[in-house]
């Protein structure tokens, strides 16, 4: 039994999350409760300057985290 290896074979890469723009991250972040933000935050940092950014901060309801 023969097995051939093709050449073109296609390596499919997980996204790198680290090269999200803070945009996207901030707004992402803005539907987290705040122990989840913190968590999130330790997964690079980038993510942990979006969690240190004031806009992420201005409407948060202290109630509901």
């Amino acid at each position: 039994m023969e097995h051939s290896v093709d050449d073109k074979a296609t390596v499919v890469q997980s996204p790198d999350w680290g090269n999200l723009l803070q945009d996207i991250i901030l707004q992402v972040f803005q539907y987290l409760p705040l122990l989840d933000r913190a968590h999130a935050s330790q997964v690079c940092r980038s993510w942990n300057q979006v969690f240190h950014m004031p806009d992420l901060w201005r409407c948060f309801d202290l109630f509901t985290a």
